[in-house]
């Protein structure tokens, strides 16, 4: 079994929380730094196994949904993690402006400092650490380049209906950046897609609540896949 973990924006495998260990599996998590969210896909893909099991958290959902629209027959299960189907909203791209602009001015510490209420509910000490030790390594221009692939990234909607695998919808029932209506809409569009939010939980759902993340995931996989 092969299931890989695509991290969201300015983040890594760390993101991830200790998915791959809860699960008992080894897993890959890719971290990419391409211009677009398509090339990102074909990125992972060009490395990825003929048949593999895929999950996304946030942005790693906008590249899951690329994979799917470039290699729906080698995705044998699919997980959208506190994520969405929409494109950009003009005030979000305003937003990612300002983020990108104190990134370039400040770095990454600033950023992360800035989007904590956002990015968590659950502000515990492990998790704030593991945030902004990412921060320390994650370099401003690929931040960038994410925002930018971002910003430019198509609607996924009119595909719901034309994914086929096993698909589990994962999020936070007190998500700020993406609220839980975002995942009951990838939900609803999706035929037999199951849709859990987790009480107590905001954006980065894996690092918050990496147990109740591993047992859904857990569950998913145990599903036929297609």
């Amino acid at each position: 079994m092969t299931l890989l973990l695509i991290p969201g924006l300015k983040a890594d495998a760390r993101s991830w929380g200790g998915i791959d260990a809860r699960l008992g599996a080894t897993i890959p998590a890719h971290h990419v730094d391409e211009p677009t969210i398509e090339a990102m896909a074909a990125a992972i893909l060009a490395r990825a196994p003929e048949r593999f099991d895929l999950a996304g958290h946030s942005m790693g959902g906008y590249i899951a949904f690329a994979m799917l629209r470039q290699a729906p027959a080698r995705i044998r299960r699919v997980a959208f993690v506190a994520t969405q189907a929409r494109p950009d909203s003009v005030e979000a791209t305003a937003a990612r402006r300002t983020m990108m602009a104190m990134a370039a001015a400040r770095g990454m510490a600033a950023v992360t400092e800035a989007t904590l209420d956002l990015d968590v509910h659950d502000k515990r000490p492990d998790v704030l650490a593991a945030m902004m030790a990412t921060a320390a390594t994650f370099p401003v221009a690929t931040y960038l380049s994410q925002q930018e692939a971002v910003i430019a990234r198509p609607d996924s909607r009119p595909g719901l209906a034309d994914i086929a695998c096993p698909t589990a919808v994962i999020g936070g029932a007190e998500d700020r950046l993406l609220p839980p209506y975002l995942s009951e809409e990838i939900a609803a569009g999706i035929p037999g897609a199951t849709l859990d939010l987790i009480p107590a939980c905001g954006h980065c759902a894996p690092l918050e609540q990496p147990d109740r993340v591993a047992a859904l995931l857990a569950g998913w996989l145990e599903r036929d896949a297609c």
